[in-house]
């Protein structure tokens, strides 16, 4: 979901990922998207969400042979002591699974090459090749005193909520 907010400086609505305007899309809705801004290098494509899927059906599995093998052996008077240790083993699994798919959310895109426009106290706008433009409000004041306007940038945003994490010098695909 875009969000804009009308912007004093420019005259016009512009593209806004702030925390107070934000909106948090919907987790699934937004992974059917293909999100891209042209010649940036921004993308999400479907992988984490196959990911996401085969690392849940993997724990459905998981919990129903669990739950499976501690009704056969109890039936049948098995040894108790291995049919908790295997019930644990794959509750481990499972919640290690389960948790990976929450870090494929978490993941950061790669980074969003952009030039500073304008510097305003801690608002700091940013203009992408494209010719989008958005506001940040930098709170922090080492990333403050490194900007200055028509600095290449690159910033990155999170998967969740199109918020840029941090930002730093921009460099060529390949160079480190």
């Amino acid at each position: 979901m875009k969000v804009f907010r009308y912007d004093e400086r420019v005259g016009k609505p512009i593209e806004h990922y702030g925390s107070r305007e934000m909106r948090i899309t919907p987790i699934m809705k937004m992974l059917d998207k293909q999100v891209s801004v042209k010649g940036q290098g921004l993308y999400m494509d479907l992988r984490p969400r196959k990911k996401l899927t085969y690392t849940l059906v993997t724990c459905i599995i998981s919990l129903f042979i669990c739950s499976f093998q501690l009704i056969v052996q109890v039936m049948v008077d098995g040894p108790l002591v291995l049919v908790v240790l295997f019930y644990v083993i794959s509750l481990f699994l499972c919640v290690t699974l389960t948790l990976t798919a929450a870090d494929l959310f978490l993941k950061e895109y790669r980074a969003v090459k952009a030039r500073v426009k304008e510097i305003d106290g801690s608002y700091v706008t940013f203009l992408l090749a494209s010719g989008k433009e958005y506001s940040l409000n930098i709170k922090q004041p080492e990333y403050l005193e490194q900007l200055h306007v028509d600095q290449i940038v690159a910033v990155r945003l999170t998967r969740m909520m199109k918020i840029p994490s941090f930002i730093e010098e921009w460099k060529e695909p390949g160079v480190r």
